[in-house]
């Protein structure tokens, strides 16, 4: 492997703004004021995490024995009861991050809290019994609201489904788990396609297949710990939207009623969570969907994480890479903020981003974009299952998403040696071009281009490359005072080559590159010399049987906080009676590489006033001879 030097100067005029926005997606507007329950409470429609709950993991020397109940994990428990004030809401064991024989299992503990959530996470991790511990955050469903006028499936034409048929209608081997509000497992246009659960016996009252939960025969509801993997509620947008998703994958084709899904035939793993999707579910959800059989797992739903210091969310992740690590294609939307903010879980690099784009093959009005952004599908007017047996037109990249989901699925009906990383890499190389950035910059990047199933299964058979830049990530902030970078490469071809940039300078510069690997888990660590601040773009190109993949990351490195802050009047070597009147810039005057900043002021000593220039260097130091 090659590195080199990827320091650079910064552009001359170029002043670093770094700003980190994160938006969680509103309800639809009908449902906005609407208290929701999670857990039998009620909650607020625009809270980021339950109320009064924590997450809590031990770390792995405090509970060798693994898994909840064991003395060590009881007396930690009890000392943070007596210590915090905090009970055991319920306990969860998952598969704690690993590979192969590494992977084990660990206890997620949801503790009630008395008072501010991450005021009590904070102080948490300071315990050194404590690996994680965070607040319980609110993912929301990325529907638009839709038009009743809405009528026609064009989705379908424009991703060639009637070409693709000719190869695939799909199987019920495949098994793909619809993460959500639950599935309508009695509607005439999905009962045929339900997952059934082979080794339990409905309704006996015992675990048959000995997995951890009785008489999961369709899947599991992760809010109540039951079988009822049915919405149950009065029927609306957020309830049926799950049965929605459902059809879009896999609406019984051929059978002379309603809509025809992606798939004919297919199993749909109902994954039920409540209507707030909440971190504890999701994790739980993944853990089951992996463990009991599931290939492909679409999450219509997502979240902006502000944690500080880049915390986000790690039992999500963890989860998300457990998913991945044992072959599961995870496929999510991107949200429809209509602009470039981050949103997870789509944002994870194991995760396949989708954005939604119209009939004319332009992003949609309502899609989030960027260069996070893998691939879009059809997201307008899409006609699907309701529930009750009815059917629904409607719009979002939570319908985008699935249509990227049942590619994936049918693709592997025919090629059911894929592994996850092939299927992925598959779809993403056989997008067809859509309008997005490079024609309009108020576009968006929307990733590779719109899912064609013909053509996907069409290249079914070739190798195709796939890389994701892990770490670090989509708009991460690093501190000036670092020397290194650590950048983690998911890397799945014959090569690879990262360069950089400063941001939409377009001079690429090479930082590393060197050969690839095709095994399923394989990454590529370098720790690169840090380039100073600015706002950088990193573009990972991956080639594999001549062909190449490439994916784009923007970061900053910001002005370390050990710097003085920046000059202010009442801190430069200037009379009381001076006043400064223009922007300052930053450029390097003095040659040595690093920028300083100029600004001009007058001094009402006189009548008319007496300009000066002013220098500093960007520890607030004056540049001698200036003034």
């Amino acid at each position: 492997m090659k590195t080199r030097n990827w320091s650079r100067t910064v552009a001359a005029t170029a002043v670093l703004v770094v700003v980190s926005l994160w938006v969680v997606v509103p309800l639809p507007a009908a449902e906005a004021d609407e208290e929701i329950g999670v857990s039998g409470t009620h909650l607020a429609a625009d809270l980021k995490y339950v109320p009064g709950e924590v997450l809590v993991r031990f770390k792995s020397d405090s509970a060798k024995a693994g898994g909840a109940g064991t003395r060590t994990e009881e007396a930690a428990l009890w000392r943070l009861r007596t210590n915090h004030r905090l009970d055991v809401l319920k306990s969860i064991d998952l598969v704690a991050r690993g590979q192969g024989r590494q992977r084990r299992r660990r206890a997620l503990h949801v503790l009630k809290a008395d008072g501010d959530v991450p005021a009590i996470c904070e102080r948490l991790r300071d315990d050194p019994d404590v690996e994680f511990a965070q607040p319980n955050y609110i993912y929301r469903p990325c529907r638009m609201p839709n038009d009743p006028d809405f009528a026609d499936q064009y989705a379908h034409q424009l991703i060639q489904m009637a070409d693709a048929w000719d190869i695939s209608t799909g199987s019920r081997d495949v098994v793909v788990g619809v993460l959500g509000t639950g599935v309508d497992i009695t509607h005439p246009d999905l009962k045929d396609n339900i997952w059934l659960n082979s080794g339990e016996i409905p309704d006996n009252g015992i675990d048959d297949d000995g997995n951890g939960y009785t008489d999961d025969v369709h899947g599991w509801n992760f809010e109540s710990q039951n079988n009822e993997v049915a919405p149950t509620s009065a029927p609306n947008e957020i309830e049926g939207h799950e049965t929605m998703v459902a059809g879009v994958i896999a609406a019984v084709g051929d059978n002379g009623q309603g809509v025809c899904g992606v798939n004919w035939q297919c199993s749909i793993m109902p994954l039920r969570v409540s209507i707030y999707i909440t971190t504890a579910e999701v994790a739980e959800s993944l853990d089951y969907a992996a463990a009991n059989g599931a290939h492909i797992v679409n999450m219509s739903f997502g979240a902006g994480i502000d944690e500080p210091d880049w915390a986000g969310d790690p039992i999500m992740q963890e989860a998300i890479d457990n998913a991945f690590a044992q072959g599961v294609l995870l496929v999510a939307s991107a949200g429809n903020s209509a602009t470039d903010e981050v949103f997870y879980p789509a944002a994870y690099y194991n995760v396949m981003s989708v954005a939604s784009t119209d009939g004319e093959d332009a992003k949609t009005d309502h899609s989030t974009f960027g260069a996070w952004v893998d691939i879009a599908a059809p997201g307008t007017d899409i006609v699907t299952t309701d529930l009750n047996g009815e059917y629904i037109a409607t719009a979002g990249t939570s319908f985008s998403a699935p249509y990227v989901a049942a590619v994936a699925a049918l693709v592997l009906a025919h090629r059911p040696e894929l592994t996850h990383v092939e299927l992925r890499a598959i779809l993403e190389n056989t997008a067809d071009p859509v309008y997005y950035g490079s024609v309009d910059s108020d576009a968006g990047y929307i990733g590779t281009g719109r899912v064609n199933a013909y053509r996907a299964l069409q290249a079914a058979d070739r190798k195709y490359p796939l890389g994701e830049i892990a770490t670090p990530r989509q708009a991460e902030s690093l501190a000036a005072d670092i020397e290194t970078v650590d950048v983690l490469l998911f890397v799945h071809g014959d090569g690879y080559r990262l360069e950089y940039s400063t941001y939409a300078s377009g001079d690429w510069a090479v930082a590393a590159e060197g050969a690839g690997s095709t095994e399923p888990n394989e990454f590529v660590r370098l720790s690169l010399p840090s380039p100073g601040p600015g706002t950088y773009e990193l573009k990972l190109t991956v080639t594999r049987d001549g062909i190449a993949h490439t994916d784009r990351k923007v970061v900053a490195i910001e002005a370390a906080p050990s710097q003085a802050p920046w000059p202010t009047p009442t801190t430069v070597p200037y009379p009381p009676n001076d006043q400064f009147y223009s922007g300052p810039i930053c450029i390097d005057v003095d040659g040595d590489g690093r920028n300083e900043i100029i600004q001009s002021s007058i001094a009402w000593d006189t009548t008319w006033g007496d300009p000066r220039l002013a220098i500093w260097r960007e520890d607030g130091t004056a540049l001698p001879g200036w003034p």
